[in-house]
């Protein structure tokens, strides 16, 4: 009897832990992701590894609390403040400044790279669909200048990462056209509406 009751408190701890651990993975991709930050760049920025990063984004338990704390570090929370997950998250700005007032007083200087320009893949999914970029049919060119003139950022290889942004249906792409016209999927596009 006295082993069924074991068995039941370590079930509902370890039922703890894995929501703690989701909350935690989904708190530090969605800080990455209001940064617009690919995964490969907080690797480098942290020294943890891709793999880790994406293990931790996702809840894995098996990752120790080390790696989890230092990227709750790079993002500049101080522990206390970051498990307080009824709190809403911080804006881009403010976790920007947040970021180098961390680094800052630390003595590191890893926040610098939340100044580099995003994938243009990031840009698409995080930025540019909320925008009415895409709500009519545009091209290469227009996306280049809209990027340019809204961001200061210049990018190549755009037409390719537009076909990346269909084949993750964010985008469609009209066939036959020449140049080649993308616009937003009709799909996500009612979905942003009922937001």
């Amino acid at each position: 009897m006295k082993k069924t009751k074991t068995n039941e408190k370590e079930i509902i701890f370890n039922k703890l832990s894995i929501d703690h651990q989701i909350k935690t993975g989904n708190k530090l991709r969605d800080l990455r992701n209001i940064l617009l930050l690919a995964v490969n760049v907080v690797s480098k920025a942290t020294g943890i590894s891709d793999s880790t990063i994406d293990r931790i984004e996702k809840g894995d338990v098996g990752v120790g609390s080390g790696r989890i704390y230092s990227l709750i570090s790079f993002y500049g929370f101080e522990y206390q403040d970051f498990f307080k997950f009824s709190r809403p998250l911080p804006t881009e700005d403010q976790l920007r400044r947040q970021m180098k007032r961390f680094h800052e007083q630390n003595g590191c200087d890893a926040y610098k790279i939340i100044y580099s320009q995003p994938d243009l893949i990031t840009l698409i999914e995080h930025k540019l669909l909320k925008t009415e970029l895409f709500n009519d049919w545009v091209i290469e060119k227009t996306v280049y200048k809209f990027c340019e003139e809204n961001f200061g950022y210049q990018y190549n290889s755009i037409l390719n990462t537009l076909d990346l942004a269909v084949k993750k249906q964010f985008l469609i792409h009209e066939e036959n056209s020449s140049p080649k016209r993308f616009k937003m999927n009709p799909v996500l596009l009612k979905e942003i509406d009922l937001m």
